[in-house]
């Protein structure tokens, strides 16, 4: 993350491209935010 604010593209954008489904921001109670990133494929895994 080479830039403050440039690291949620770049999770969005990767775990899309290696699972294939996009990550998920979700707030819960107003006060915190949770972050599911599906599993990669073991095929496209580096």
């Amino acid at each position: 993350m080479d830039k403050r604010g440039e690291g949620v593209r770049i999770v969005l954008d990767r775990t899309e491209a290696l699972a294939g489904k996009p990550a998920e921001y979700r707030m819960i109670d107003g006060e915190e935010l949770m972050l599911v990133i599906p599993a990669a494929s073991a095929l496209t895994a580096p």
